[in-house]
């Protein structure tokens, strides 16, 4: 399996605009979320204006297709200014344990 992070730095006062559009615009996009096994959007609660949005896909050209679809280079204009920085890290899971 393979993950996609995006550390994102969202500005004052629009976490939720940007959750919401995210929410909208992205989540349950069948057409370019096929292979993913899990999504995470987790908010820091040290700094609430930095979340992270973590993605498991089944293999790594599943999440290849979907990083390199037009429609992310396109979000940014849906929510303009909301997301004032993000990094992107893509990696390979060589360990996996669940919970009980």
């Amino acid at each position: 399996m393979h993950t996609r992070i995006v550390k994102v730095r969202i500005a004052e006062g629009r976490w939720d605009e940007f959750l919401a559009a995210y929410l909208e615009h992205v989540d349950g996009r069948d057409d370019i979320e096929v292979g993913m096994v899990h999504r995470y959007i987790v908010r820091d609660v040290e700094d609430p204006h930095v979340g992270l949005l973590m993605s498991v896909w089944e293999t790594a050209d599943d999440m290849v297709r979907y990083a390199e679809h037009p429609f992310h280079a396109a979000f940014g204009e849906i929510v303009p200014g909301a997301i004032t920085s993000a990094e992107v890290t893509h990696g390979e899971v060589v360990h996996e344990r669940r919970g009980v």
